[in-house]
């Protein structure tokens, strides 16, 4: 799960940050967004999960750093 450290980012509550998952959820390749919204539609679309938390909890970011 995607989810900012303690003291990186100031918020009151995790739906704060929806604009910046949405952000990340874009950076996917189409074949990545393709998948993810498959298995968010499986379990049940936005009436069980809002789009934006789907993506936090089932992205991650990898380092790339060489």
């Amino acid at each position: 799960m995607i989810k900012p450290r303690d003291g990186a980012c100031k918020y009151d509550k995790i739906e704060e940050l929806a604009w910046d998952y949405m952000f990340v959820g874009s950076c996917l390749t189409e074949e990545q967004d393709a998948e993810l919204k498959k298995k968010w539609e499986e379990a049940g679309g936005y009436n069980a999960i809002p789009w934006w938390k789907f993506i936090m909890e089932n992205v991650k970011i990898e380092l790339d750093v060489k």
